[in-house]
């Protein structure tokens, strides 16, 4: 279960504080570019600590977008796409912070 809120809180922290209005601009401040795809490479690793069993039972929190993106980032940080990371971060990111908090709601 420490794993589910350590995985919810970090996608939280990415959407945390950004004015929609804004957010992009934040978004390429390289500062908070680390942030993110560091923030993004935590998240995936806490999917990968996630039981076999619970993600049997809930395949929209197996993160296997975020892990493999995880791989993308840490194996070719110099040539990652800042919009695959932008799309990652507003497409994936909600689904499983939406499938975390419905197990964490439920336990």
């Amino acid at each position: 279960m420490r794993i589910l809120h350590t995985a919810d809180w970090h996608i939280g922290q990415l959407f945390h504080e950004y004015d929609r209005t804004y957010e992009h601009q934040q978004f390429l401040n390289p500062k908070t570019y680390d942030a993110v795809l560091m923030n993004f490479v935590i998240i995936a690793e806490a999917c990968n600590r996630i039981s076999p069993d619970l993600q049997t039972q809930h395949p929209e929190i197996t993160g296997q977008d975020v892990r493999r993106f995880r791989n993308y980032i840490a194996h070719d940080y110099f040539g990652v796409d800042i919009d695959m990371v932008w799309q990652s971060l507003n497409t994936d990111l909600p689904k499983l912070k939406t499938g975390l908090q419905k197990i964490i709601e439920n336990k």
